[in-house]
């Protein structure tokens, strides 16, 4: 009987069939773990875009990247920034309502004074009879404006010699004139100065303007003439206050008030200055 013969197998042949083993698994591992990665984040790709797999109809939603966040940001602050801006024009108008609001509480008040300045005013005409208020002005006025007057000068002269009687007649009456004259000034420098559109000014620039009578006029007109009402004559040109002043009422035009001795004519007369005044405005 021949011998068996059994291959000798080294201890070194063994570990390293042992160490290439242990690789394959190794790598067989890492495939399967890739793979395994790999399906997932195909499975989250497809989730995000939502697009059914081997679906290749489909086209991608670049909004699931943050396109659509940044728009949806962009219409907030849009809409934040329109919701700022109506909240400052609302703002904007409460004030303008505010400001009106103390400015026409302000003008009533001195409207009031106004009042109260002409009504304090008195004419004693015999121990019966007493004029007050605007009555009692108005015809203070007429006296005044009937004085004798020297019409021979030439229009300065006669502008200054007028101012002049005038000065006398606010001395006589200091105590009503200074107060009436002083309130009328308030009245058209808080228009005037007043935080207000202009259209609004020009309103309450005419009601002042409509309240005047032919006398305030008259005396309005002289006063600016003088140091004292020197302030007055900037309001007055700038509101027009003197628009309706019947010319042949003044001094400087009493030649002519006297030759025309018919009071319709002089109406009429005085009506074309008016009317030629506004087209020169």
């Amino acid at each position: 009987m021949e011998d068996l013969k059994i291959d000798k197998i080294s201890i070194a042949d063994i570990n390293s069939t042992a160490q290439k083993e242990k690789h394959s698994a190794q790598q067989a591992w890492g495939w399967l773990i890739a793979i395994c990665i790999l399906i997932v984040v195909v499975s989250f790709v497809f989730f995000m875009w939502k697009i059914p797999p081997l679906d290749n109809n489909k086209t991608i939603d670049h909004d699931r990247f943050g396109i659509r966040t940044l728009h949806s940001q962009i219409k907030s602050n849009v809409d934040t920034q329109n919701s700022n801006n109506s909240v400052i024009t609302l703002n904007e108008k409460l004030l303008e309502l505010n400001n009106f609001q103390l400015f026409d509480n302000q003008f009533q008040t001195l409207y009031k004074q106004y009042l109260n300045a002409i009504n304090n005013y008195s004419y004693i005409i015999d121990d019966k009879n007493v004029l007050t208020g605007r009555r009692a002005f108005e015809k203070k006025v007429s006296d005044f404006l009937d004085q004798q007057f020297n019409n021979g000068l030439e229009y300065n002269r006669r502008s200054k010699a007028a101012v002049s009687l005038f000065e006398d007649f606010y001395a006589e009456n200091r105590i009503e004139c200074s107060v009436h004259l002083r309130i009328l000034y308030l009245l058209v420098n808080l228009i005037a100065e007043a935080d207000i559109d202009e259209h609004n000014r020009v309103v309450y620039a005419k009601c002042i303007r409509g309240q005047l009578s032919e006398g305030e006029l008259a005396i309005l007109r002289y006063h600016c003439m003088t140091d004292t009402g020197e302030k007055m004559q900037h309001y007055v040109n700038h509101f027009n206050l003197l628009k309706h002043l019947p010319l042949m009422i003044i001094f400087e035009f009493r030649q002519w008030h006297d030759t025309i001795k018919d009071e319709q004519s002089q109406s009429a007369l005085d009506s074309l200055f008016i009317f030629l005044k506004k087209r020169h405005n």
